[in-house]
Parts: C-alpha cells; sequence; structure tokens
C-alpha cells in the first residue's frame, strides 16, 4: 500500500498587481510525520501548524517554527493534543482544535501555549479555527451529525473569541460546509462546501467542493468555483484581493490563486500529491500550505 504523507511547504510568493508568478523552490519541512494546517505569522517570523501521524490522529499537537524549519517548538502537550492551530491577528493568542476522546472543541492559548481555555459549548464537535481581523471573533467548523472523518453535517459557525454568549450557525445547510477564513475587511466568510452534490457518494465522484463567499450574517453567498474536483481549503490574501487554493481530482491538480470574485485562477504549483491549508504570510509575501504525497 502507497504510503499518503502530508508535509508543510512555504511558497515565496512574488504576485501583486498585474503579476501572477512564484520564485521557484519551495521549502518543504516535515518529511518524517505529518505536518498540517499552517498558519503563518510574519511579525513574530514563525509559522504554527499541527504534527501527528495523520489528519484527526489523537497524537497530533501544536508547533512553532521558524520559517527555515528550524525552532520547533511543541505549544501543546499531554493526552488531549491539539490540531488545525490559527493565530489572533495581534499575533498575541491562538485557536485551535481538541479533542478529547467523544467531543472536539476549540481552545484558545497563548502564543507560548499557556493559559488555554476552551471556548465552545458542551456537545461540540469542532475544529479549523479561523479569528475575525479584529480579533473579537472566531469562526469555526462544528460536525452535527454524520461522521468525523468522512460525509456529515457540518456547518460554519461564529462565537465571540472569549467564549462568551452562544455560536452563531450562519451555513445552515444539511451537506458539509467547512474551513472558514475571514475576508481581511472582516465582511464575509470564505468556505469549502459540497452543497451541490446531492449525496456523499456524488461528492467523491462527481461534484467535490468548491469554495464560496457569505456575509459573515449568512446572508448573499456566492459560489465562486465551479468544477469536478476538489477545492479545499482557501485563504485570502492580505489585500482581499486573491484566494489561494489547493485543486485535486481533476486534470490539472495544484495550488491555485484567483481574484477574490472567482475569477482569473492561475496555477502556481503543479504538484503529484493533493494542496490543502494554504496561508498567506501577514506581509502577502509567501504562502505555506500542506502538501500530500505519497
Amino acid at each position: 500500500m502507497t504510503r499518503v504523507r502530508p508535509i508543510a511547504v512555504l511558497l515565496p510568493w512574488l504576485g501583486a498587481a498585474g503579476m501572477t508568478s512564484c520564485e521557484p523552490g519551495p521549502r518543504v519541512f516535515g518529511p518524517e510525520v505529518a505536518d498540517l494546517t499552517p498558519a503563518v505569522v510574519a511579525a513574530e517570523a514563525r509559522i504554527f501548524f499541527e504534527r501527528g501521524s495523520g489528519i484527526g490522529a489523537p497524537d497530533a499537537h501544536v508547533y512553532a517554527m521558524n520559517p527555515d524549519g528550524s525552532g520547533v517548538v511543541a505549544l501543546t502537550q499531554g493526552p488531549d493534543g491539539g490540531n488545525s492551530p490559527s493565530v489572533s491577528p495581534d499575533g498575541t493568542r491562538v485557536a485551535f482544535g481538541r479533542f478529547d476522546g467523544s467531543e472536539q472543541h476549540v481552545w484558545v492559548m497563548d502564543v507560548d501555549g499557556m493559559n488555554a481555555t476552551r471556548i465552545t459549548p458542551d456537545g461540540s464537535f469542532a475544529t479549523l479555527p479561523d479569528w475575525s481581523p479584529d480579533g473579537s471573533r472566531i469562526a469555526y467548523t462544528n460536525l452535527l451529525s454524520g461522521d468525523p472523518f468522512g460525509p456529515g453535517d457540518r456547518e460554519i459557525m461564529i462565537i465571540d473569541s472569549d467564549g462568551s454568549g452562544s455560536p452563531t450557525n450562519i451555513s445552515n445547510h444539511p451537506r458539509s460546509d467547512f474551513c472558514p477564513r475571514w475576508s481581511p475587511d472582516g465582511q464575509r466568510i470564505l468556505f469549502a462546501s459540497d452543497r451541490e452534490a446531492s449525496s456523499p457518494s456524488e461528492t467523491q465522484i462527481v461534484v467535490g467542493y468548491d469554495l464560496y463567499v457569505v456575509d459573515t450574517d449568512g446572508s448573499d453567498l456566492e459560489r465562486l468555483t465551479d468544477r469536478k474536483g476538489l477545492e479545499g481549503c482557501g485563504a485570502w490574501s492580505p489585500d482581499g484581493a486573491q484566494i489561494a487554493y489547493g485543486a485535486g481530482q481533476g486534470s490539472q491538480p495544484g495550488l491555485y490563486v484567483m481574484n477574490a470574485d472567482g475569477s482569473d485562477p492561475v496555477r502556481l504549483l503543479n504538484v503529484a500529491g493533493f494542496i490543502v491549508y494554504p496561508d498567506w504570510s501577514r506581509d502577502g509575501s509567501s504562502l505555506a500550505f500542506t502538501s500530500w504525497h505519497s
């Protein structure tokens, strides 16, 4: 059996107005384990990521490292672990998912791993958090029913970052909506969904997942991509003008950047694998992502 292994990659990006190019030679980290969901903090010159034996693995923990792959430090400890980190806009806190054996919740800790606090309510199966630009709220994916690692009803929720109040469901669809990302102006949420599929089998074989945007109150839904294949998590550029995303299962898999309205997609990398979890550096000069390969 071929072993599929995710690794974290950092790609220098030269894209700007009128430019659609990148430097050759992306830097690869984590060749021995699964390095997932990188979150880049340019101001502190650190990348935060999940490391474990695979997606949803009980041995996963949150780590931080320098952009050259050095200085790796574990920020979560103990049996509960941590996954899918997201760094607050001011660089002082990290939101992350934590599985306790029966439920999964979003937690927030200091950037050094101290003072971890759970913010999602009992009964949640929450993951993939993302901070609002002002740091006051967190969007996340919550499984309402179905398989935690397969088909299910996943919704996009928003909660205050201190855990006060009740979460709000902004997607309200029985299919799988996941991986929310706030727009830089705080007005819209980007997410992936298979809501055009009529069944889980159609999702896997025919339709796949596409990228959508919606206002933070759940109104004004727009579909950005429309192709047979899988568009995984996307990420807004710091100026909000572009969206990076990974595409697979089609004739041209790879890492893409498109305009924020879904127009003019450009493939930056063609890799022998599947690219997920892209994230921009705060200055827009680099893209970090996870690449699944054998």
